[in-house]
């Protein structure tokens, strides 16, 4: 099975220009006129200008630089994609950008991110590990905890108090 991976820090040349930047991703066999032709068609495809091709890679936004780390993997024709924080660095625009390009793959992906709004948005089933939904747990019974002290502290009348089972309700 062939996987690529996009890492945290995505990498992308700096001193090539958006053309070389995608050349550099196609196999070697395949002419070079080729692959000039697959990139001019998939430079508008990622939201470039046709006169964006001959631009350096520096000279674009982290979120633009991102676009292109992950069509370089695209290129590369995996099976499966590993993503870590794929949203790291981005505004707005290119997050709500990613999801759409995401939404629309039927490639087997693995994402990792903290940005819960784009995991819902992009992914058919969202993995939690056991320690963390015991910790999310704990962490809404010290919550529920801290406001009834509050609202007892503060004069409140409720009759009968029912407290939380670990204190012995």
């Amino acid at each position: 099975m062939k996987v690529t991976f996009l890492s945290q820090e995505f990498e992308v040349s700096m001193s090539r220009t958006v053309k070389e930047e995608f050349m550099g991703a196609f196999k070697e066999e395949m002419e070079i006129t080729k692959k000039l032709e697959k990139i001019q068609k998939l430079i508008p495809g990622l939201g470039f200008l046709p006169e964006d091709a001959d631009r350096l890679v520096a000279s674009f936004s982290g979120g633009w630089q991102m676009r292109m780390s992950l069509r370089n993997i695209q290129l590369q024709d995996p099976e499966l994609l590993l993503l870590d924080e794929p949203t790291n660095h981005l505004d707005l625009d290119t997050i709500e950008w990613l999801e759409g390009y995401f939404q629309k793959k039927e490639m087997p992906m693995v994402i990792i991110s903290h940005d819960r709004a784009f995991l819902i948005s992009c992914v058919p089933k969202l993995w939690k590990p056991r320690w963390l939904l015991e910790e999310h747990s704990k962490q809404k019974e010290t919550e529920s905890t801290k406001d009834l002290i509050a609202r007892l502290g503060a004069g409140e009348n409720f009759g009968r108090v029912q407290l939380p089972k670990r204190l012995g309700g």
